[in-house]
């Protein structure tokens, strides 16, 4: 993923970047929004120093995002599946209703994962490996052709 944007504020190594909100960008919790709703305010590793102002270049790597999109969509699905199916064998030898015994179990281990998903989560967003980084600062001369 790449993306534009103008430097809002700096942190310690880190800068909040102000960019375009795209459509695939609604539900994911990455980033926060401004008062508008419009623009994306991103927390993103400076390496090369951007000052307040200046449009920067940003690059996530797509196996972070491919991991983002498992965690949160493939790993719940193929559990929750899991659950279902698993439930329906258990039901049948405990002699209980296999229907209502595997989506009960199918949702018990849906909640599970979306819990263990939330934990990951946090402790993911901590390691700034699975951050955005700044990848090149747009001169003035750029950002005027492309305006």
């Amino acid at each position: 993923m790449e993306e534009t944007g103008r430097v809002i504020a700096l942190k310690e190594k880190t800068a909040l970047i102000s960019t375009p909100r795209k459509s695939g960008c609604q539900h994911c919790r990455l980033c926060l929004f401004d008062n508008t709703g419009q623009n994306m305010i991103l927390e993103v590793n400076n390496p090369l120093n951007a000052q307040v102002g200046q449009m920067v270049k940003v690059e996530m790597p797509g196996k972070n995002i491919l991991l983002g999109a498992s965690l949160t969509y493939l790993v719940p699905l193929i559990v929750f599946i899991m659950g279902i199916l698993f439930g329906n064998w258990l039901g049948r030898w405990l002699g209980v209703n296999p229907e209502s015994f595997g989506i009960i179990l199918g949702f018990s281990f849906l909640a599970m994962v979306i819990l263990v998903n939330r934990l990951i989560d946090r402790k993911i967003s901590q390691n700034r490996r699975f951050h955005a980084s700044i990848s090149a600062i747009i001169s003035e001369e750029d950002e005027a052709s492309q305006g």
